[in-house]
């Protein structure tokens, strides 16, 4: 079969050039490990505690039962883990969110009506995440709690685990991975665009012309080349990420599925650069224009901007979705930072399945309707 053959041909040809298909395949693997190790294993484990201060009661008794909880939770303390006192609710929400503690626990002091009678203790362990750590020192946590107050103190008492996943934010090393996911898919622009105009300046199609090889076999046997380097990279990726400890939360089909559909449309781009270009060196420039277009306008470096063309009254779209990287980074966003569903995405799922069918045919026929005139002039 000749698009096999053409398959193998040129992965033949990009083994004798180890360098590019290094640059290619494990550009993003080594920036994940980079930034993991630079940030990615230091996150916080701090617990932060915060007691709701109570205008009604004398505040040595709240400053006494804050006292024997931080004592007990002391007592078994492991020494990667630090205690520290928070002056406000919403500041607990915050470092919570921020994922500077790892755990937060908030204590008040319910009135009680009937005087004489002990204030109830009401405590909540927070949660900005159901991972299993989390859910084993939550547990931990509340086992303390209720040995405390069951065999040291008379004072009624409840305790709570709440998960806020809903406001939960990861880490800068957990929010880079999509980002560096996208940023794999872009790669594929430069190889496939240098890859394309590089056979048209080594006559490589003139030969295709004289064997009568079909465009058709020659285009999509070039084009599985580099959707494989893709895949590869992506698996490469994902696996890197998922040994430092990642966590994708059973995603990781919807992850790969986003990620294949964007390198359709990036091998697509690819040709459609190559299709206009006369050298190597030009495909380069024009890819690195494109690759800085979709960096800066996606998300993936900077806030995404929001330019909305208004259809009618009511109704619009972001031109900045035309992009297929751009809903690539806010579909992984909502899989992997807000740990959202399927349902979420659909959006972003069915767009770019649209854009990527569109970007690759155009890029198809683009460059099948300037192969044999650029193969003819490069032999003049």
């Amino acid at each position: 079969m000749r698009i096999l053959s053409i398959f193998r041909r040129g992965l033949l040809q990009e083994f004798r050039n180890p360098l590019n298909l290094s640059l290619t395949i494990f550009t993003t693997p080594f920036f994940i490990f980079f930034y993991w190790l630079l940030i990615g294993n230091s996150s916080p484990e701090n617990i932060g505690l915060y007691l709701e201060k109570s205008e009604n009661k004398p505040t040595y008794k709240n400053q006494v039962i804050l006292d024997s909880i931080v004592n007990r939770l002391k007592e078994s303390q492991k020494k990667e883990i630090q205690i520290i006192p928070i002056l406000s609710q919403k500041e607990l929400d915050t470092k919570l969110k921020e994922g500077k503690i790892l755990l937060g626990i908030g204590i008040s002091i319910e009135e009680d009506s009937i005087k004489n009678k002990f204030p109830k203790i009401k405590i909540e362990i927070l949660t900005s995440d159901n991972n299993t750590k989390e859910q084993y020192l939550s547990l931990e946590l509340k086992s303390k709690l209720l040995d405390l107050f069951s065999t040291e103190t008379e004072l009624p008492f409840s305790i709570q685990i709440k998960n806020n996943g809903e406001m939960f934010i990861r880490s800068d090393f957990e929010q880079f991975i999509p980002g560096l996911l996208v940023f794999s898919i872009i790669m594929l622009i430069f190889s496939s665009s240098m890859m394309m105009t590089a056979e048209i300046e080594s006559e490589t199609y003139l030969r295709y012309k004289m064997s009568n090889t079909p465009v058709f076999s020659v285009l999509i046997g070039s084009s599985f080349l580099q959707l494989f380097n893709g895949i590869i990279s992506i698996l490469l990726s994902l696996s890197i990420a998922k040994l430092l400890g990642y966590q994708f939360h059973d995603k990781l089909i919807l992850v790969f599925l986003i990620c294949f559909l964007g390198s359709i449309s990036c091998i697509g781009t690819g040709l459609l650069i190559a299709s206009f270009m006369k050298t190597s060196q030009q495909a380069f420039l024009t890819s690195s224009f494109i690759m800085f277009l979709f960096l800066l306008f996606s998300g993936i470096i900077f806030p995404k901007p929001i330019l909305l063309f208004r259809i009618t009254e009511g109704f619009g779209f972001d031109v900045f979705y035309l992009l297929p990287t751009s809903l690539m980074k806010s579909a992984l966003d909502r899989l992997l930072v807000w740990d959202k569903g399927l349902n979420s995405i659909l959006f972003e799922l069915s767009v770019l399945s649209a854009l990527s069918l569109f970007y690759y045919l155009l890029g198809y026929f683009s460059y099948k309707n300037f192969l044999f005139d650029k193969s003819g002039r490069s032999s003049e």
